[in-house]
């Protein structure tokens, strides 16, 4: 296997700031181009993974996944069966109660697979811990507001959002109402009303966050989405994804290096302290190898690190608790299936799994900022580790704001008010008006002793001149500060304000139904 160099730039990536703005990188109009350059990179890909090629385990593991996507998705909607022979443009999420931000590129992603005449598949990051059960709702009125916390369940233990049962049935019955009561003074029609009723009739035959996820899909169909939805952790039961899992543990070694180099690479470039940013190093236990995985069992989901160690012909795996396995090391991907039907649940990091979507899964995968920021260190592993040029990954994010009324005040227009009152204290001769004529000799005294301005040895005595004279001029500026401080006062209400009602992190159940529309026209005005 050829190891390359591959040196990193500094990329910076930033949300939106105003409502309807979005971000889209590269630029959408290179799109085609970078979609049928990835294509070509895939389809000629031949290096060796285990008894085939990686162009053959491409093959396999499309087919695979879109007839469980469509399976999956077929669950709580009606989708049109694609044709197995189209390619694949991914993105992926969480199962969350997201900003409409995020789901920006689930509308994203539909545009472009119609396009392309592709399948367009969101993968259900289910394996990352359930921990947030609450979102943050808007109160109060416009003037006055306030934050509340609601929660849909009391989110227990960490578990992933697999493992997740609905813990307190009293929060979740009454989390769309509660929400929608508790939003009503700022927005009368918040889409919730009608998506959570769609929620808790999926949750009869699904977990929790699955069947929030199944809700705002199904929402998107009003947008002729013809998308599929999967779990990760469907795809982590098949063949192909055992397969390369097993490519990676057994060059564990290797890729641990590689893969805490560019680790290093990336806190230099981005000048990253935290060990912890944006992924912590692999590392080594006893004569065990970490690897970019989390592995647990069926019976106790709870998130363990996976290690390796090599001797002879087997490969123990364990995470030092619930799971200690030894497994043929020639026969390795079958051996990961057999302990996947006996509990065992071995489950890729974020790296590893955008990783194998990008390099098996699809012709294109559509990241958000958080997902592409990690990528930026992925396209170094990929490169480093399997010898090949990355395929292009797309980064696309918009701003909402609720329809609150916002003030127009910007932290700058604060800035700026302070700025004149500080003038007004030191520079009151360039406020001064008709009416401050008697005050002139103290303008004219001040000019004079900014002419000659003396040495430093001599500075004191001219200095309390130059103040005094400031001071003189006071009265004649009383009236504008005045002004300016009561304006001051007002900036600072209306952006603190601003700060709890603007942020753009507030969930897309918040909004009037019409933020669908929105979605839509927004997505169809990004021209390509």
């Amino acid at each position: 296997m050829t190891v390359n160099i591959m040196s990193l730039e500094y990329q910076r990536l930033r949300a939106p700031q105003d409502h309807g703005q979005v971000l889209q990188s590269p630029e959408l109009s290179r799109f085609s181009q970078h979609f049928h350059e990835n294509r070509s990179l895939l389809d000629g890909l031949s290096f060796p993974i285990e008894t085939s090629s990686i162009g053959q385990l491409q093959r396999q593991a499309q087919v695979e996944l879109v007839d469980l996507a469509f399976a999956y998705t077929s669950q709580y909607r009606d989708v049109e069966q694609p044709s197995g022979d189209l390619p694949v443009i991914m993105s992926g999420h969480q199962p969350q109660l997201f900003h409409p931000g995020v789901w920006y590129k689930n509308f994203m992603l539909a545009r472009l697979a119609t396009e392309h005449r592709a399948v367009g598949i969101n993968l259900l990051v289910d394996n990352d811990l359930g921990n947030s059960t609450q979102i943050k709702v808007p109160t109060g009125t416009r003037q006055s507001p306030a934050i509340k916390i609601i929660s849909y369940d009391r989110a227990g233990a960490a578990q992933p959002f697999e493992g997740r049962t609905i813990n307190r049935q009293d929060l979740w019955e009454s989390f769309g109402e509660s929400v929608a009561q508790t939003i009503s003074p700022l927005v009368a029609n918040p889409i919730i009303r009608t998506f959570w009723p769609v929620v808790m009739n999926n949750a009869a035959n699904m977990g929790p966050e699955y069947a929030i996820a199944a809700g705002r899909h199904a929402m998107e169909k009003s947008g002729e989405n013809q998308t599929l939805e999967i779990p990760l952790s469907t795809l982590c039961d098949t063949t192909a994804f055992a397969i390369f899992a097993a490519h990676l543990l057994e060059n564990a070694s290797q890729l641990k290096t590689i893969y805490n180099e560019a680790i290093a690479e990336y806190r230099a470039v981005h000048r990253i302290r935290s060990q912890a940013h944006p992924v912590p190093e692999l590392g080594t236990r006893d004569d065990f190898t970490e690897i970019p995985f989390w592995l647990w069992r069926r019976e106790q989901p709870t998130r363990q690190t996976a290690f390796v160690r090599w001797t002879g012909n087997e490969v123990q795996l364990t995470n030092f608790a619930d799971v200690d396995i030894t497994l043929p090391a020639g026969q390795l991907s079958q051996a990961l299936q057999d302990a996947k039907n006996d509990g065992v649940c071995l489950r890729p990091r974020a790296l590893v799994t955008t990783m194998y979507c990008r390099l098996v899964l699809c012709q294109m995968f559509l990241h958000g900022i958080g997902g592409s920021k990690y990528d930026q260190l992925n396209d170094m592993i990929i490169h480093r580790f399997f010898g090949i040029q990355p395929p292009v990954y797309y980064t696309f994010s918009s701003t909402h704001h609720l329809p609150v009324g916002l003030s127009n005040v910007r932290p700058i227009d604060l800035a700026n008010v302070k700025n004149q009152i500080r003038g007004l204290e030191f520079h009151p001769e360039n406020h001064l008006t008709s009416n401050g004529q008697e005050f002139s000799k103290y303008q004219l005294e001040k000019s004079e002793l900014l002419a000659s301005i003396p040495d430093r040895h001599q500075k004191s005595d001219w200095h309390q001149r130059l103040e005094q004279c400031n001071r003189n001029m006071q009265p004649a500026v009383d009236a504008q500060r005045t002004a300016l401080l009561e304006q001051q006062t007002e900036f600072k209400r209306q952006l603190a304000i601003n700060k709890i009602l603007g942020s753009r992190e507030f969930s897309f159940c918040l909004f009037p139904e019409t933020i669908v529309d929105e979605l839509i026209e927004l997505v169809g005005e990004g021209r390509g």
